[in-house]
């Protein structure tokens, strides 16, 4: 899973579901909510909050079969509620020989108030207004 505060609640994301789907969960201390948002996707990478907004970077698994093209989406909210999820960005990149398999990798995060994903060792500055 992936998460963080935001707000007055840490949100979840769980990945590696039986459909296929990452979903988004938020969490206010004693209960969870239902679902917020759901994705076809492995699992959530990373999320950051970046000028009083969430972004979340999903995508595959680490450990790739071949060195087929992958996907990884950049979401953003700016409540976390159910509809607010506005996609960004798809990066399609190919997983590298590493160690007898193929992996890959995607983060996101936030400095000096500007946006940046890393897929495959590539930065990327994003200008989301």
């Amino acid at each position: 899973p992936c998460g963080l505060v935001f707000g007055d609640y840490f949100y979840i994301g769980w990945g590696g579901n039986a459909d296929g789907k990452t979903k988004i969960y938020k969490f206010d201390g004693s209960s969870l909510s239902g679902e917020l948002f759901s994705i076809t996707a492995f699992k959530p990478h990373y999320s950051c909050v970046c000028n009083g907004q969430m972004y979340w970077l999903f995508g595959p698994h680490m450990n790739q079969g071949s060195s087929a093209a992958v996907n990884y989406y950049l979401y953003r909210t700016p409540t976390g509620d159910v509809g607010s999820w506005e996609h960004l960005k798809t990066f399609s990149t190919n997983p590298i020989s590493s160690h007898g398999k193929y992996r890959t990798k995607g983060c996101v995060g936030c400095l000096n108030n500007k946006l940046y994903v890393a897929v495959q060792n590539i930065a990327y500055r994003m200008d989301v207004g």
